[in-house]
């Protein structure tokens, strides 16, 4: 899935003797290693790499490539357990560091700067985190941050004795902010914890696969979060009485541990308030964190609004009656959708011959053919990442972070789709979504009935003896204009043409299922019309009369000479500008 041209490899686990054919196994072109054989890199051609430092726990690289605007200075460290060895990288590492290029230090090494890298074992101990901090400030580089698990390592023992740490970092210096687009850290931890479980046979049917494995990956997910995270409210809740305790400690003991007890109390603090803040942020789904109130309980009330504004207090039923009671508003509902996707199919063929033909042979095999995983791909990491989960409880966020893990599944599955398989109802089961007016689908479905009907009012035109509705000569004659909500129908006033135009409009209702509320509807004549003509209008149309001046997309409709009070409001925005 990915053209990698440079990795570097931190104990392989594999003698040196094997590092020339593991190179022509990985298609690099060249491969370098560290003192102790337990750091290794391979790049392509692409690459031009030169060794300016090397010991038995560090690798340091010039590395230059086209994509690069300069030079870049890269180390790769695996640092020892023991202190005193590690003096011996910190000085290594700075002897190599450049002057004036960017320099990058990646890897494991071996020690945590805070508390909130590590879970369980022993209490940190705030001397662990200076070793650290101070080679950062003697080499003047920062961490560049990551996305992904908190933690990069795991001792894998059960219960009480498994241990989780962020040992792996990567560092920057200043340089290095020519670079941002280039610099992307994610831990992977989590990853292989997936790509473990997706590894795993599973039998059955294309889509039985892969619903199996998103619920064995919940699960781990789970897991994992209760190992990360434990109980977010229950953390603020005991690191405010922390930092409670640690404010009276100070006021008693006024010593540098009492204060340095304090600092750290209130850092656990606003970690566990920050995580509490995400937790809301993903149940909210408020895409606009920066724009919000940085605080739990703005989330919490967005949450709840969501929930109020998604209750259906109340519904109609077939014979127009309001049903109020949550389970008669269900049988409702499904009797309605039952009717709806289970009735036979009426609809009136007869003006498809108004909808030409304007697909080629050639563009109509296109669009039969099966999608390729590219456009399969384009299309997931087209959606909304920040969207709602499904009731599989996956955003589109989790598919595009592990696209290289589920990819080949889900198009298999897509695939199936198209070649009939039946679905599951794991993957198929949603809520009641209401479609408004704007969603793309309606939209599109729309504009293709309104042309039926437009392309079968024009075709009236042409039919012998149909009386056109009257306009001035050597003007083009016009049977409608067609607006978002509202059609506007020209018609001769005679019963025959209103006829015809009606049965039109019958046809059209059969055909797309689109019924005519007559109760909207209006019709318009002259003042002088006589009584016996509008009857006539009103028993063949049904619609009632509505008289001059109407509005229409907020312009005012009217009969007779121009006046300022019906247009003023129109023009007005004009004569300003």
């Amino acid at each position: 899935m990915h053209d990698i041209k440079l990795v570097a490899i931190c104990e392989p686990k594999a003698g040196i003797s094997q590092i020339e054919s593991i190179k022509l196994r990985l298609s690099f072109d060249t491969v370098k290693a560290n003192a102790s054989g337990d750091i290794w890199v391979f790049h392509g051609s692409s690459f031009v790499c030169s060794v300016i430092g090397r010991s038995s726990q560090h690798l340091s690289l010039q590395v230059q490539h086209p994509w690069l605007p300069e030079p870049l200075v890269v180390s790769f460290a695996h640092a020892s357990y023991s202190t005193e060895d590690r003096q011996t990288l910190w000085q290594a590492l700075l002897n190599d560091k450049s002057t004036s290029l960017p320099w990058c230090v990646c890897e494991d090494f071996n020690v945590i700067m805070e508390p909130q890298e590590k879970r369980e074992g022993r209490f940190f101990c705030n001397n662990e985190g200076r070793e650290l901090l101070s080679f950062l400030k003697e080499a003047a580089i920062f961490d560049a941050g990551f996305t992904g698990s908190n933690f990069t390592q795991c001792n894998n023992r059960q219960e009480r004795a498994r241990i989780w740490n962020r040992l792996d970092r990567l560092l920057i210096n200043s340089e290095c902010s020519t670079l941002t687009s280039f610099v992307v850290v994610t831990h992977l931890f989590l990853l292989e914890v997936i790509r473990d479980v997706w590894k795993q046979d599973v039998a059955g049917s294309l889509l039985q696969i892969l619903c199996s494995k998103l619920l064995a990956t919940r699960r781990v997910i789970r897991e994992s979060n209760k190992n990360f995270f434990g109980n977010v409210f229950g953390a603020v809740r005991t690191a405010e009485k922390e930092v409670l305790r640690a404010e009276i400690g100070v006021e008693n003991d006024e010593s540098e541990e009492a204060q340095i007890g304090l600092n750290k109390a209130q850092a656990e603090l606003r970690h566990a308030l920050l995580l509490e803040e995400q937790f809301w942020s993903q149940k909210a789904r408020v895409k606009w964190l920066w724009h919000g109130d940085g605080n739990s309980k703005y989330f919490h009330a967005t949450v709840q609004q969501r929930r109020m504004q998604g209750v259906i207090h109340r519904v109609r039923d077939l014979n127009g009656d309001w049903v109020e009671d949550d389970e008669e508003i269900a049988n409702t509902a499904i009797s309605y959708f039952s009717n709806l996707f289970s009735g036979s199919d009426n609809a009136d063929l007869g003006m498809l011959h108004l909808i030409l033909s304007l697909i080629k042979r050639e563009d109509n095999k296109a669009l039969e053919e099966y999608p390729s995983i590219e456009e399969v791909k384009w299309e997931v990491f087209g959606m909304d990442r920040d969207s709602a989960a499904g009731t599989d409880e996956f955003a589109s966020k989790f598919f595009t972070f592990m696209w290289d893990i589920l990819a080949q599944d889900v198009y298999n599955v897509i695939l199936s789709f198209f070649c009939g398989a039946e679905s599951l109802h794991f993957l198929t089961s949603t809520s009641i979504v209401l479609i408004p007016k704007g969603d793309p689908l309606s939209l599109a479905l729309f504009v293709i009935g309104v042309e039926v009907l437009s392309r079968g009012l024009n075709s009236l035109v042409a039919k012998p003896g149909f009386r056109r509705y009257t306009i001035l000569g050597g003007c083009e004659q016009v049977t409608h204009l067609a607006f978002t909500d509202a059609v506007i129908i020209f018609a001769n006033g005679s019963s025959a043409a209103l006829k015809q135009i009606m049965r039109m409009l019958d046809r059209y209702q059969r055909a797309s299922g689109q019924l005519i509320n007559a109760q909207k509807c209006g019709y318009l004549m002259h003042p002088s019309t006589s009584p016996a003509r509008r009857r006539m209008v009103e028993r063949l149309t049904g619609f009632s009369r509505q008289h001059f001046p109407v509005k229409s997309l907020e312009f005012p409709l009217y009969f007779g000479r121009s006046k300022s009070m019906l247009t003023g409001k129109c023009v007005k925005p004009y004569w300003e500008e």
